[in-house]
């Protein structure tokens, strides 16, 4: 059977089913996983690690080597804006957003300055 050839209906059926699918796929991985690091062969799989990841025990210790070793402030640190999301949080919390007038269209005093990504077709079950 071709994607082509689904119907809506039969559509609707697999992707109700997917979720139990999803969820059966990922209890086998786990399992899978367990056997596999305890010495039982897997046709076709074998024991592997994802890549570590690095970060500080201590930050503040770390800070303190690396200001030691000559870094500034300046290279220790990365600063960034905030996100719109948080940025509209913080400014509702600090009193400053204004208030949307009833039957008004609300204009964001940030919507000059924002940049929406391109949105994603997806689909989600109507409830």
């Amino acid at each position: 059977m071709k994607n082509a050839d689904l119907t809506p209906k039969q559509i609707a059926e697999v992707l109700d089913k997917l979720a139990v699918i999803e969820l059966i796929g990922a209890a086998v991985k786990a399992r899978a996983i367990e056997l596999a690091h305890a010495g039982t062969v897997i046709p076709g799989y074998e024991a592997a690690f994802t890549n570590a990841r690095r970060g500080w025990y201590d930050v503040g210790q770390a800070d303190a080597t690396l200001n030691k070793l000559g870094l500034k402030k300046t290279e220790r640190y990365v600063t960034e804006l905030l996100s719109p999301a948080q940025a509209e949080k913080l400014l509702r919390k600090k009193g400053k957003w204004p208030k949307s007038k009833a039957g008004a269209d609300f204009a964001s005093p940030l919507d000059a300055v924002i940049q929406l990504t391109d949105t994603k077709p997806t689909i989600r079950k109507v409830r």
